[in-house]
């Protein structure tokens, strides 16, 4: 059986909004089977400008918004004459001084916070110097990784921080922490 090709010009678009293109289908067998491509091929279009309700040719100038400020009629005399206004920056209390407000309102409460921090703290005096774990022995021992630093006793500690070799822990010796490590608890 011999060759056949043939090809037609096909109307082709998917949205109803655009314009159709023309695709050329071709259909083509030979002795086995038979196929059909579709090549679709571009045209360029000429691009529709947008008007705007003017004459884009026109040199008149559009008329100034209404929303525009009146210059002052007084400030405008003055600087007809000659006269300087200087207007002057508004000043903050504050602005001042800042860290003398500070001092005032905040410094006591971050004394307090500080010093309690490096001593035994608040929540040791609230717990009466026992453990936060078990509630049982006397809580000797934070870390200063994990946050809130809670004293705890040593079995709670190593407990708590067997998944976490590497966390910086401190013993209190009855005036200050002392930084040890988890290894020499036992860990």
């Amino acid at each position: 059986m011999p060759r056949t090709h043939k090809s037609q010009v096909v109307e082709y678009s998917d949205d109803d909004d655009i314009p159709k293109q023309s695709v050329k289908k071709s259909k083509s067998q030979t002795d086995n089977s038979s196929w059909t491509a579709f090549g679709s091929t571009v045209k360029s279009r000429r691009i529709r400008q947008v008007n705007f309700g003017g004459d884009s040719d026109s040199d008149d100038p559009l008329p100034p918004p209404e929303s525009l400020p009146v210059p002052d009629p007084v400030v405008s005399a003055e600087r007809e004459a000659g006269i300087e206004i200087k207007i002057r920056a508004k000043r903050y209390a504050s602005s001042d001084a800042p860290l003398l407000g500070w001092i005032v309102q905040y410094r006591n409460s971050y004394l307090d916070s500080h010093i309690s921090y490096d001593g035994r703290g608040r929540i040791w005096l609230l717990r009466k110097g026992l453990c936060v774990g078990c509630g049982a022995c006397e809580g000797d021992f934070r870390c200063i990784d994990c946050i809130g630093s809670s004293p705890c006793c040593q079995s709670c500690l190593l407990g708590s921080h067997r998944s976490l070799p590497l966390h910086i822990v401190e013993k209190w010796d009855g005036h200050r922490f002392i930084r040890t490590s988890l290894r020499s608890l036992g860990l």
